[in-house]
């Protein structure tokens, strides 16, 4: 015990009288700590990963009794995540438009798309009827053995119905 002690009162010593060497060190550390970081992030950018697959492999995991309730529930959390990103994305619209004075929101109740515009929503929109329906188009395709591809107006005949 008596020369842990002495050796720690030694090394004290020589830390004390000899400071510059201590931070001369501390600098090195340093320098090899952000030579690590880029050789980390060069090994990490230099190495490509194979794209994941689209689809997922294996059986869906069923959370309640009833399967017709986990595609309920499916279509659900997709509609809260569109609509979460939708939100997100308006309120930062509204906010540019406030900050820079664009134009008067009045003029967003008064807008009638062009031919273009409209083609571009229902694609917008024919894709995210997609997405919030896929638990049951998946099933129809595993039924079926093919992609059941509804156009538009079949979907909105389906969902009205």
């Amino acid at each position: 015990m008596a020369r842990a002690k002495k050796a720690k009162a030694k090394a004290k010593r020589k830390a004390v009288a000899k400071p510059g060497k201590k931070k001369a060190t501390a600098k090195k550390a340093k320098k090899a700590t952000a030579k690590r970081k880029t050789g980390k992030a060069a090994k990490k950018a230099a190495t490509k990963r194979a794209p994941m697959p689209r689809a997922a492999k294996g059986k869906r995991p069923q959370y309640f009794e009833d399967p017709a309730v986990d595609k309920l529930h499916l279509m659900v959390m997709a509609l809260i995540e569109e609509l979460s990103v939708t939100r997100d994305r308006l309120d930062t619209v509204e906010r540019l438009i406030e900050k820079h004075g664009l134009f008067q929101v009045q003029e967003i109740e008064d807008f009638f798309p062009d031919l273009k515009a409209d083609a571009e929503r229902t694609g917008r929109r024919i894709a995210y009827i997609r997405r919030v329906m896929k638990g049951i188009t998946d099933e129809l395709e595993n039924l079926h053995g093919q992609d059941p591809a509804l156009e538009f107006d079949e979907v909105v005949d389906v969902i009205s119905s």
